[in-house]
């Protein structure tokens, strides 16, 4: 367990992550075993971005220094502090848990509104928090580590040193006495304010979290939360009925994949008999298979709602088995090697996002890389991979935050965090220390 100093967490930074239903990331034929249509819904480039059309990377929100100045403005032109997990939506607008200034920043795709917000398409503009310390009751948020989207467009947020969620309803903000729109305030969904573990099987918002790190939305509403000082995931139902063979409590907390106890045993079992060990991200397919960074063991972990073979390694409905990693510590930069071989590394896992063809992004903070998993053959930016490999999609390259309108593969970054994964294909990552959030085109 980390100590807390100030409200944030001391000897270690927070994570998030959250997933969008996309397009699919590679063209080929399909190994995966389960898969889904992409939606129709695509998203217009942002103009914004400061490096030219036809370069690899580009930066779409914040500046490179720490700070909360450019409120409405471009979006490339507006400071962040630390953020970490980011989601976009079905319409294409990018939202970024802006984690040191206590707020949720959105770059719209579009102009309109936005739960009664003004917004500018591209223009960045802050729909949930304050300053931090402003109480839950005035609009205030702690300090953000994951947000994630439903289909209604309804945010949620998770606060990892407040151990809750709230949620933002995408419509029904109110009027400040001077005629200006503000979002509506914040409500609890799940957490009491209070770290711990009690209250599961009960409503969510008595039911225990601790520092909640990774969030994801399923089609029917389902929250998915990792719990991560808990070393478990948890789930908010939406509807009551079963889930990875678990029954659940329309609003009730309940336990999907882990035991409660931290650590590596019982993998090839059910997702609630087998361990986890500091998960930090959660991210579901267009199945609703429920894929988990398991940043303690080193390695992201799968429970597939049907039977079937996930990145190469067979997987029993509701059963929880590793998909990438092997729970080795070490620099990986070679691609095209076995997802589950022996030199299938990944350090530090605090994103990942699944495109609904299967191919799964994950950010490997400390190895300052993006990873990637292809779930066909064929190719993605010109670079020919084989389905059920690890490669090294972005980064790897020596620390730094420069790399802006280079070459994706050797671009550099200093902490990657978020990612998400846009209709058109397009890959989104948050650099934490370099306080910005990037953008590599699948269509350069």
């Amino acid at each position: 367990m980390t100590s807390r100093v100030g409200g944030r967490r001391a000897g270690a930074v927070v994570a998030a992550v959250t997933v969008a239903v996309v397009a699919a990331a590679c063209t080929g034929a399909g190994h995966r075993g389960t898969t889904s249509a992409s939606p129709t819904l695509t998203r217009t480039r942002q103009s914004n971005a400061s490096a030219s059309a036809n370069a690899d990377v580009v930066t779409v929100a914040g500046t490179g220094v720490p700070g909360a100045a450019g409120d409405g403005g471009p979006a490339a032109r507006a400071q962040l502090d630390g953020p970490e997990g980011i989601a976009v939506d079905r319409t294409g607008d990018l939202f970024i848990a802006d984690t040191g200034n206590c707020r949720v920043q959105m770059v719209p795709a579009h102009t309109g509104t936005w739960s009664g917000l003004r917004v500018v398409a591209h223009h960045v503009v802050t729909v949930a928090g304050t300053r931090c310390g402003t109480p839950m009751s005035k609009g205030g948020i702690g300090y953000p580590t994951a947000v994630a989207v439903d289909r209604a467009g309804d945010l949620f947020i998770s606060e990892g040193t407040a151990d809750r969620v709230v949620e933002l309803r995408a419509t029904g903000g109110t009027s400040r006495s001077g005629g200006r729109s503000r979002p509506p305030l914040p409500r609890l969904v799940a957490g009491t304010g209070v770290p711990g573990s009690a209250g599961d099987g009960g409503p969510a918002t008595r039911a225990q979290l601790d520092d909640p790190q990774g969030l994801a939305v399923d089609p029917a509403g389902d929250l998915f939360i990792a719990d991560t000082e808990n070393c478990r995931v948890q789930v908010v139902p939406a509807h009551t009925g079963t889930l990875f063979g678990v029954a659940v409590t329309a609003g009730n907390m309940a336990t999907v994949a882990g035991t409660g106890t931290c650590g590596t045993a019982g993998l090839g079992r059910p997702a609630t008999q087998a361990e986890l060990w500091n998960p930090t991200a959660v991210a579901l397919d267009g199945a609703g298979d429920l894929l988990v960074a398991d940043r303690g063991a080193g390695y992201v972990v799968e429970c597939p709602v049907a039977t079937g073979t996930y990145y190469g390694v067979p997987i029993a409905s509701g059963d929880l088995a590793v998909v990438a990693g092997m729970g080795l510590y070490g620099a990986y930069v070679t691609g095209g090697l076995s997802a589950t071989g022996t030199l299938a590394e990944l350090n530090d896992v605090r994103g990942l996002a699944v495109a609904p063809s299967g191919s799964m992004f994950a950010a490997d903070t400390s190895e300052r890389a993006v990873r990637m998993v292809p779930a066909v053959d064929g190719s993605w930016l010109g670079r020919q991979v084989a389905a059920d490999d690890l490669y090294t999609a972005a980064g790897a390259a020596p620390a730094g935050f420069g790399g802006n309108g280079t070459r994706w593969v050797a671009t550099t970054m200093l902490s990657p965090w978020g990612l998400a994964v846009d209709a058109s294909g397009d890959v989104f990552y948050s650099d934490r220390s370099a306080d910005d959030v990037r953008e590599i085109p699948a269509r350069p």
